[in-house]
């Protein structure tokens, strides 16, 4: 049976990591295997120089793969939301079990901040 509103709302986390031009894990460890990580938006802010952002998959193996969203290009001093209103029902990226995410940056590090919620397999 799929989860109310209400339920997701009382599963909805909020984790900050400081993206940088060679790569970081936005997760300390990947998913739990039995579940199923819902990313439903993606912020961050620029300081005094223009950053692009990429997310990609980190595989069970622990390879950095593909892009899972397009660029986001930030202009100095400015703020950047995905999407910019959003439905906790609809999310942007969907990691299983076992994977992570990676974000790299170019022209300067930058905080991200990603709202997400787990959705436990049975």
């Amino acid at each position: 049976m799929p989860l109310t509103k209400a339920q997701i709302r009382e599963r909805l986390k909020r984790t900050t990591v400081t993206v940088t031009t060679t790569g970081v894990n936005i997760f300390t460890s990947p998913v739990p295997e039995n579940v199923l990580r819902n990313i439903v938006r993606i912020e961050a802010a620029a300081g005094a120089t223009a950053v692009t952002i990429r997310i990609r998959r980190v595989t069970e193996a622990n390879v950095v793969a593909e892009p899972l969203t397009p660029a986001y290009n930030i202009p100095a001093n400015g703020n950047f939301r995905d999407p910019e209103t959003f439905d906790i029902e609809q999310p942007l990226i969907v990691i299983p079990g076992g994977e992570n995410i990676n974000g790299i940056s170019t022209g300067a590090s930058v905080d991200v901040t990603l709202l997400y919620w787990d959705d436990e397999i049975h």
